[in-house]
């Protein structure tokens, strides 16, 4: 069964399940890490850890949406490709679509071994170009 709660950050009408009570999620309207709570204080039970919904629908909408703004621009697949290309090495690609963990670690190899392990990040680089076709968020590069 499903209820309504209101967003602490931007006041926003939202809709989520029984299960998903104590979860944390991230507003569709204004991208804040939210719990999800029911408005009366009355429970006396602390909530129970459930794994975050991959969306939360609005109290107008059936059906669930993303929990990224639709705002927020998208990355250009041509700048991915170049970056990848020509800084690789160094994970300026990662970067740029949001893996920061795999670009630490491509910059890391390269900075720590004096560029002499260069060639494996740039391999690792390589594969990740031609494989890759969304962003750290989930949304698809354009063209």
């Amino acid at each position: 069964m499903s209820f309504q709660f209101q967003c602490p950050h931007c006041n926003a009408q939202l809709e989520a399940e029984e299960d998903w009570i104590g979860s944390e999620t991230t507003c569709p309207n204004c991208s804040q890490t939210i719990t999800i709570r029911r408005q009366d204080r009355n429970e006396t039970t602390p909530p129970q850890y459930t794994p975050p919904p991959a969306a939360v629908h609005t109290a107008t909408s059936s059906a669930a949406t993303s929990a990224v703004p639709n705002d927020t621009p998208l990355k250009s697949r041509k700048v991915y490709l170049l970056l990848g290309i020509l800084l690789g090495c160094v994970g300026a690609h990662d970067f740029y679509a949001g893996y920061t963990t795999k670009g630490v670690g491509k910059l890391a190899i390269s900075l720590c071994t004096c560029c002499m392990l260069s060639l494996i990040s740039s391999i690792w680089a390589i594969i990740d170009v031609c494989t890759i076709t969304e962003d750290a968020e989930g949304r698809p590069f354009v063209d």
